[in-house]
């Protein structure tokens, strides 16, 4: 088969996605929310061995917010992985040994300044309301290379199993970020008294969007793993595999 998602050898390990969604600045503009630096992750592993009846824990997908800055020195838009894309010394936070491989993958907002509109309005009880409408949001999907990490202490694994299994949580972020690409307008309104008040409004209610879609992300990866984390199981992960494959276009 041809493209990213093309078909693999199957193998006897499993591994894991790490995700995250990064808020970038959108820079001083009068009345428009310069969005800080938090990071939103999500977190998804695959066990080296599945002798349990649910995902445990330390393998399970997670969510967690960062107020910092993150190193995106190295990484890379979607495309076919390979081994030489982990380039971790050590697997990230909430991971350990018992992890195959970590996928760390941010979703990017890319919001267009000029495109942002702000009309201020006041209701019947005279409250002072904001309609803010962000014309032209895109979203991206970015694998951080330095983050993502491979298990070099099992050897005779199947590398090609372990990419596959990757290459599918990698791909489930890029499907969504071009779903909500493709969504209309998005429209926020807030209540504020003052300027200050309406930006953080505005960039709480923006945030909060963007956790609660990567929160269905989350789950489409935890389903995921469910299916294929717990044991190796090939059959089940090319299901995935070729449902990846319709949802992408031709040589994604």
């Amino acid at each position: 088969m041809s493209g990213i998602l093309g078909r693999q050898r199957s193998a006897r390990q499993n591994s894991s996605g790490a995700k995250e969604g990064l808020f970038f600045r959108c820079g001083p503009v009068r009345l428009i929310p310069a969005f800080n630096g938090k990071i939103l992750s999500i977190c998804a592993a695959l066990m080296l061995s599945g002798c349990t009846s649910g995902l445990p824990d330390y393998a399970a997908p997670k969510i967690s917010v960062v107020d910092q800055d993150l190193d995106m020195s190295d990484v890379i838009s979607y495309r076919k992985l390979e081994r030489a894309d982990f380039r971790g010394t050590e697997p990230p936070a909430h991971f350990d040994q018992r992890m195959a491989a970590v996928t760390c993958v941010f979703t990017q907002p890319l919001v267009d300044k000029k495109a942002i509109d702000i009309q201020p309005a006041r209701t019947a009880d005279g409250d002072q309301v904001y309609d803010v409408t962000y014309k032209n949001l895109r979203y991206r999907a970015l694998m951080n290379r330095t983050c993502s990490w491979w298990n070099t202490g099992t050897p005779g694994s199947d590398e090609d199993y372990v990419l596959e299994h990757e290459q599918i949580h990698f791909a489930l972020f890029e499907i969504a970020t071009r779903e909500w690409s493709a969504l209309p307008p998005l429209r926020i309104r807030v209540k504020a008294a003052s300027n200050d008040v309406m930006k953080r409004e505005i960039k709480a209610q923006f945030e909060d969007i963007l956790q609660q879609r990567l929160k269905v992300l989350l789950e489409q990866n935890q389903k995921f793993d469910e299916e294929t984390s717990l044991g190796r199981n090939p059959e089940k992960q090319r299901k995935w595999l070729e449902l990846m494959r319709s949802r992408l276009p031709p040589g994604s």
